[in-house]
């Protein structure tokens, strides 16, 4: 995404021509203007607590067809289409290639989608600060520095509807819109369920803290459980689907210390990428980050470059590896993609350690693999067999993937401190405790409070809520046990539920 920061100072670019003639057009919608005549109405307007009016559903569906103007349509063919018009791609329009193609669409799709990831991944509710979906993607962070284009690509689109909605919620249905472009044909059309509420924090104070609590690529599956799993409360299962985001996009290495893509479809929302870590062998690569790429190294013994770690560690296909630190001819897999199917060391001490740093995977193989020395095992992932179980699940079957993504990301997209409800429904005007509405939660199943709020503060809390069958499901869909009255305590994955 470095290319992307660069173009958005390209006076020419047309992706940021066509948004700043978004940002000019004046939207005419409920409760500042009438559509019915045009005329903008003087009537006081009514805010909830996150300081913005009602959300209509004609606003939302607007954004979308606003955000889908800055897809591009040429090379797409296999896509589902963005927006009601549904517009079909042909390979004819201004491309040679369909990876340029790609590259193209998957600039705008793929941004949407990991600026809307990232800002709701800080979620930790166990914080004062609990981040989540807040309109800030803190770019102290090295992993948001390539958010840079997608933003201010953005921003005059936003600037549009700011009277309506916060930053925050304005990301989340881009997002999804994103997420509804990047479909395969043959799995569309897909609905995402969204909320509107969420507000927006002062980014200009951001801290490295909050930010930093996105996943580490660097480390392994303790890593990626301690992350998903026990802090924003969602299952293996669940995990592994949102992983198949990085199905979509690429890497840049002034940005991320990588270069490349993770499969060749990547403006695809498809299972491809679960594919190749289960059906291609791999063999570890370390990059040397004090190496320069276009002018200058990603890593700077100052750290006056985004990357500060002078040694990362990517996986490469046998035979494709020509040892050069930022390749883009082959696909790559990062130590968080490897670990969802294959033992590679499970602990951050143990994955990037040099007992197993020339072992290669065998695709295929069920059984651990061992060299005749004793040296060099890698087998499958069987400390957690759940996500192992749900990379081959999907590897086999792309309907069952696109509609877990789905439902998980509408889950991830919802992580806020905010009080969220549905579009067209009034907001309180004033901040709701969840803790004066138990009973509430109780009757709808956590559509008034979430689960991640239940079990942050009522679970193992209240007696009441722990006797509820219904803290028994919300501590299920989060990925955590019930036992007696303690809902947080024990964990339990899919596979012991099923048993039970």
């Amino acid at each position: 995404m470095y290319k992307l920061a660069r173009r958005a100072e390209a006076k020419k670019d047309p992706l940021m021509a066509r948004a700043l003639e978004i940002g000019k057009e004046e939207f005419c919608g409920l409760p500042h203007c009438n559509p019915a005549n045009g005329r903008k109405l003087l009537t006081a307007v009514e805010v909830g607590s996150n300081g913005f009016p009602t959300l209509k559903q004609t606003t939302v569906d607007a954004i979308e067809e606003d955000f889908c103007k800055l897809v591009p349509t040429q090379g797409n063919d296999r896509t589902a289409g963005c927006g009601s018009s549904k517009q079909t791609f042909s390979l004819d329009a201004g491309t040679e290639t369909r990876d340029q193609a790609y590259e193209e669409r998957a600039d705008v799709i793929a941004g949407a989608i990991q600026l809307a990831f990232h800002d709701a991944g800080t979620w930790d509710p166990s914080k004062t600060n609990k981040g989540g979906m807040d309109g800030c993607a803190c770019d102290l962070k090295e992993a948001n520095k390539g958010l840079d284009y997608i933003k201010e690509l953005l921003a005059p689109v936003y600037d549009k509807y700011k009277s309506k909605l916060s930053l925050a919620d304005f990301w989340t249905i881009c997002g999804n819109a994103a997420v509804k472009a990047s479909v395969p044909a043959e799995n569309a059309p897909v609905e995402v369920g969204f909320k509107y509420g969420r507000k927006d924090v002062d980014c200009t104070k951001c801290t490295l803290a909050v930010a930093d609590r996105l996943p580490n690529e660097n480390f392994s599956a303790d890593h990626v459980i301690e992350v998903f799993r026990d802090r924003m409360g969602f299952s293996q299962t669940e995990t592994v689907a949102l992983m198949g985001a990085h199905s979509l996009g690429k890497m840049e290495p002034h940005n991320t210390g990588y270069a490349g893509k993770w499969d060749r479809t990547f403006a695809l929302l498809d299972n491809v990428y679960f594919s190749q870590i289960i059906n291609k062998p791999w063999e570890r690569f370390i990059v040397d980050e004090k190496t320069k790429f276009e002018g200058s190294a990603p890593y700077q013994t100052d750290h006056s470059g985004n990357v500060d770690e002078e040694f990362k560690h990517e996986w490469r296909v046998p035979g494709t590896n020509n040892n050069q630190p930022f390749q883009d001819s082959t696909d790559k897999l990062l130590n968080t993609d490897m670990c969802l199917a294959w033992d590679i060391g499970n602990a951050d001490d143990e994955v990037n350690s040099d007992a197993n740093k020339d072992c290669i995977t065998r695709p295929g193989v069920t059984e651990e693999v061992r060299r005749n020395d004793g040296s060099c095992v890698h087998g499958p992932q069987t400390k957690y067999k759940t996500m192992a179980n749900a990379v081959a699940n999907y590897a086999s079957n792309q309907a069952l993937f696109v509609k877990h993504f789905v439902a998980a990301w509408q889950k991830l997209m919802e992580l806020t401190d905010s009080t969220l409800v549905e579009v067209g429904t009034a907001q309180s005007s004033t901040s709701t405790s969840c803790t004066d509405q138990v009973s509430s939660w109780m009757a709808d199943n956590g559509k008034t409070c979430s689960w991640a709020w239940g079990l942050a503060n009522k679970c193992n809390k209240d007696a009441t809520w722990t006797a509820a069958k219904t803290c028994q499901q919300s501590c299920y869909d989060a990925g955590a046990g019930y036992s007696g009255d303690n809902c947080a305590a024990l964990v339990l994955e899919e596979d012991t539920w099923e048993e039970a």
